[in-house]
């Protein structure tokens, strides 16, 4: 699992601003429409093919990847001993 730290660019004419946010994820592509896609995985079978579940999506181009924290739990875990 990893930790994403998103700047979403939000706004128009008046002014633009970023919300700021995290989103824990196994991986994420992107699509032909334009947008990232977040998702975690389901369930794997024998094989090693994957179901994945989307989480979030937002679009390219108002989206900033500020920060990928890879494998959060292996962290977790080295922060605890």
């Amino acid at each position: 699992m990893n930790r994403y730290h998103l700047d979403i660019i939000v706004g128009g004419p008046v002014g633009i601003l970023t919300n700021l946010i995290e989103i824990e994820a196994d991986g994420f592509d992107y699509s032909n429409s334009g947008s990232y896609k977040f998702w975690k995985v389901v369930s794997e079978d024998d094989i090693g093919i994957k179901d994945r579940e989307v989480i979030a999506m937002y679009p390219i181009d108002r989206t900033i990847i500020r920060k990928i924290e890879n494998d959060i739990n292996k962290l977790s875990k080295h922060k605890s001993k």
